[in-house]
């Protein structure tokens, strides 16, 4: 006769009761959260570059506030990588990166007006 509230232990294959195993696994890194960084990381520069240069020609022909609205996806996505590489960059690089988003947002700018 068994009560309701009584616990009743599986046994696992190896005799172990189930309700006592211990957790064995380590996380492996694929099930570690993966940062946008992380992700970008593993994106062929080739492929970036093809990406970035599409968009950017397609927001400079297309007219008006559709092409600077792609523009203005290209910026934030460049702001984005520029701020959080920001430490790891040497000055020159950090003057170069904020000129060309610079020229971009002018670009930006007289696209939409």
């Amino acid at each position: 006769m068994r009560l309701h509230d009584e616990a009743v232990l599986g046994v696992g294959r190896d005799d172990e009761a189930v309700q006592h195993k211990h957790a064995t696994r380590v996380r492996s890194e694929q099930e570690w959260p993966v940062t946008p960084i992380q992700r970008l990381s593993k994106v062929s520069p080739t492929k970036a570059f093809i990406v970035a240069l599409v968009v950017m020609i397609a927001g400079l022909f297309l007219p008006g506030i559709v092409g600077a609205a792609l523009l203005a996806v290209l910026a934030a996505g460049l702001i984005a990588l520029t701020f959080t590489t920001w430490p790891v960059q040497t000055p020159a690089t950090r003057v170069l990166r904020l000129l060309i988003l610079s020229l971009l947002v002018a670009v930006i700018v007289a696209k939409a007006l």
